[in-house]
């Protein structure tokens, strides 16, 4: 099978892209694509450019250019985040349900039949734990429409 590189790859890092994959979403793989909706322009450090948020200056970093001129390195710019800030989504394991690796439908199933007071506290807790992240993600793509040095507003600029 043929892969590629998400065309935000300096952002989700994600080089092995099959390419129905990239085909269907624009040249950038699912997650860059339910999270940003575009593909961004990256530009490559110059000589001694150091990062204005990270203070990195590594020669190798990727730039994303907003609207106002200023640039960040793609690490500081990325916000695809899988959990909370100082939280992890909530384990089954920890409301009685047997530790499990495989077929997660059929123990999530046997869970609710004997133990439906432990499995209904799980899905209320996962359920809020999913709003919240909804939530932060929200209000992180508003943050990142805005330039992180002068706050303008704008977003970066797209190919």
């Amino acid at each position: 099978m043929s892969t590629v590189s998400c065309a935000n790859a300096p952002l989700c890092e994600n080089v092995a892209l099959p390419y129905w994959v990239a085909n269907i979403h624009r040249g950038r793989c699912v997650e860059c694509d339910m999270s940003y909706g575009r593909t961004f322009a990256f530009a490559n450090a110059n000589a001694g450019e150091a990062c204005p948020v990270c203070l990195l200056d590594d020669n190798d970093l990727q730039y994303v250019t907003y609207r106002c001129g200023h640039r960040v390195c793609a690490s500081c710019f990325s916000t695809v985040r899988r959990t909370l800030p100082g939280h992890l989504p909530p384990n089954p394991v920890d409301f009685g349900c047997i530790l499990f690796e495989d077929e997660y439908e059929i123990i999530m199933d046997e869970w609710l039949m004997v133990f439906p007071m432990q499995y209904q506290l799980f899905n209320a807790v996962a359920n809020e734990y999913h709003l919240r992240l909804i939530a932060f993600n929200n209000s992180k793509r508003t943050l990142m429409s805005r330039c992180p040095i002068c706050r303008v507003d704008g977003g970066p600029c797209s190919i």
